[in-house]
């Protein structure tokens, strides 16, 4: 598709820590840097309970959950994706297995930033919103 090298010093100088160039062969790539105030691990398990059947009377919706974070970008603020869980096939009230991200990678270490959790329904490669929310992960102190 392309190349495109970018220098660390006009990222963290650029607008968002973000910069695009156009690649030759048509298109545009943007790279982001951001900073990292923190480590550490967010354990998480989630599971949900009655969601919503968008398979209709052919069977049952197979979920799946998504973790963003924000993010403040050249184009303005966005919710950038950074986890997956894996696919639940056929259930309601599915209970993924336990996830493990690092802090740097969800919230940059900043354990005010909000985080937004979508759960989609996946049939065929299709994804189909079911539920989004957004909270704040505790800080222990």
């Amino acid at each position: 598709m392309g190349t495109a090298v970018f220098d660390i010093g006009e990222l963290l100088g650029a607008r968002g820590n973000t910069r695009a160039k156009k690649l030759k062969t048509g298109g545009t790539l943007f790279a982001t840097v951001r900073k990292s105030k923190g480590s550490g691990l967010l354990r998480l398990n989630l599971k949900g309970t009655k969601l919503k059947n968008v398979e209709g009377w052919v069977g049952k919706s197979d979920p799946f959950y998504e973790l963003y974070r924000k993010a403040d970008t050249a184009g303005g603020l966005t919710w950038d994706n950074v986890f997956r869980s894996e696919v639940e096939k056929n259930n309601l009230n599915p209970n993924w297995k336990p996830a493990t991200v690092e802090l740097s990678q969800l919230c940059g270490g900043d354990l005010d930033a909000p985080i937004k959790v979508a759960v989609f329904d996946c049939k065929w490669g299709i994804q189909r919103f079911l539920h989004v929310w957004s909270l704040n992960l505790p800080c222990d102190g």
